[in-house]
């Protein structure tokens, strides 16, 4: 494992960690829906439609090897562990325990038969909560309570329902037993591949039981990964409004003109790297086991110490950050001379030593893999701005707006111009926008960097709509196209020792 030493002209002061030490105040280390801490296991229907009027609208045409008609997908035991182990296999249960640090455990078993609806038999197949219910009143017409580990009913029940939005959440059952979270993933009903939803309630009685929360997904072309572990983390952080790191859409009110990417567990479709951040983590209470300071690293000596730093309280030293993703390890600078009536903002730096280095298989950017258009993650220091949403503790915290993290890549900012339309091959084959980035128009106060969607007046009403967004795909750039997808990561974004590595505050 590989470690960074900072120089910082910024004393580090010591600084305990927010304490949620109150019973009658929200704290966002509680979570929102769902705790973060401790053990949850879930229990996963696979589902399928069988459109016996009008086969025509099926929307899988021919049959996907990953999932045969009639039978559980090829990956049911490779989303979830159904048991702890030291060290984590399935995919879902693997992620929680890298990101969390190991201070959440989520674990999950499935019902041993895929459950069938016929169209014949549902009046509602375009609602997908629907749908769900649907599934839950069937499953319960298909004999006893079997999952393919033959766990039973209180395997599934760790946490009481009924838990309060940043309240401590109480452990043990309920009497009667009630699911913890129910998840339903079908084959090919109106969720098309990549799409789901959750929410706190219950699909309805499964096996006499019902549920604490809810989500549903689709699997058409393969596991659902993304837009599960997506959804599941809103359980944890709250409503759209925690849309950040790629994650987020135009509809939502954002902090930012341009719409951003990055990364982090609110992330998405638009992610570049694929870990949380400090952010996400801090705003959990997830830290190494014994961890004395909220936000820490430690000195040249080996000793922890508080890296959330205020420039304005002399807080200086030199700090060695060791990989984020296994350690925990990150720096946080406050920004001077804000001024009152204006959100305060805060500098992030994480050391990503990638996949390569460090094992963890999120540490990569979103597409690299079968992409060789696109120059994979280095080792390096990345970095991101934070915006507001600094209250974790009192009965705001579950406000403000959606993108509140901008990412500062090593690549810098530049005033961006649409240089056209041209045909493009990175990931996305096809004609579309291609932004002009020269040299002479770097402006790192307000100019665009790679990670985010910036917006051009495209239809020439004075106004930049919502949906006037374009993204960093191929780049014109001294007059040479470059494909690579640079919205998506590229190792050009880090800051390294062998490329840029300053970073200044003016």
């Amino acid at each position: 494992m590989r470690s960074l030493l900072l120089l910082l002209l910024l004393f580090a002061a010591v600084r305990l960690p927010a304490q949620c030490d109150t019973t009658s105040l929200p704290c966002s280390e509680h979570g929102w829906q769902l705790s973060p801490h401790g053990m949850l296991r879930v229990l996963v229907i696979f589902a399928e439609i069988e459109y016996d009027q009008d086969p025509s609208q099926d929307p899988v045409k021919q049959a996907e090897p990953h999932w045969p008609k009639g039978q559980l997908p090829q990956w049911a035991d490779e989303l979830f562990d159904h048991q702890p182990l030291d060290r984590p296999k399935g995919r879902v249960t693997r992620y929680y325990h890298d990101m969390s640090l190991g201070n959440f455990t989520l674990l999950g078993d499935h019902l041993d038969r895929v459950i069938t609806l016929r169209e014949s038999e549902e009046r509602n197949l375009r609602s997908a909560t629907q749908l769900s219910a649907a599934t839950v009143a069937k499953a319960n017409t298909m004999g006893d309570f079997r999952t393919a580990h033959g766990l039973a009913i209180a395997d599934f029940d760790h946490w009481k329902d009924g838990g309060k939005a940043g309240l401590p959440k109480e452990a043990g059952p309920d009497t009667p037993h009630s699911f913890d979270h129910v998840m339903v993933i079908f084959r090919n009903s109106v969720l098309g591949h990549g799409q789901g939803s959750t929410d706190a309630g219950s699909p309805g009685q499964l096996f006499g039981h019902p549920s604490d929360t809810q989500s549903r997904f689709g699997g058409m072309y393969g596991m659902p990964f993304e837009i599960l572990q997506h959804e599941f983390n809103h359980l944890l952080f709250g409503g759209n409004n925690f849309h950040s790191g790629g994650g987020n859409a135009p509809q939502f009110t954002r902090y930012f003109i341009a719409q951003q990417g990055g990364w982090g567990m609110m992330g998405g479709a638009n992610s570049a790297l694929l870990t949380a951040n400090a952010w996400d983590r801090d705003r959990l209470g997830w830290r190494p086991e014994g961890a004395v300071h909220r936000i820490r690293a430690h000195d040249q000596q080996g000793r922890e110490v508080s890296t959330d730093l205020d420039p304005l309280a002399g807080d200086t030293g030199v700090f060695v950050l060791g990989d984020f993703v296994t350690t925990g390890d990150a720096l946080r600078i406050r920004l001077p001379f804000i001024p009152e009536d204006e959100f305060p903002q805060w500098i992030w730096l994480e050391n990503h030593q990638t996949r390569a280095r460090n094992g963890c298989i999120s540490d990569v950017f979103h597409y690299e893999e079968g992409n060789p258009c696109i120059q994979g993650a280095v080792p390096g220091i990345y970095a991101f701005l934070q915006v507001d949403r600094e209250n974790k503790v009192g009965k705001d915290i579950y406000g403000g707006h959606a993108d509140f993290l901008r990412p500062l890549v090593a690549s810098g900012h530049t005033d961006l111009y649409v240089a056209g339309e041209y045909e493009h091959t990175c990931t996305s084959p096809g004609k579309g926008t291609t932004l002009g980035r020269d040299k002479d128009l770097c402006n790192p106060l307000t100019g665009s960097q790679d990670l985010e969607l910036p917006r051009f007046n495209r239809n020439g009403d004075d106004r930049l709509g919502a949906r006037e967004l374009e993204m960093l795909n191929k780049e014109l750039r001294n007059g040479v196209i470059h494909d690579h997808a640079y919205f998506f990561g590229n190792a050009r974004q880090a800051f390294t020792l062998q490329g840029n590595h300053k970073l200044g505050m003016g």
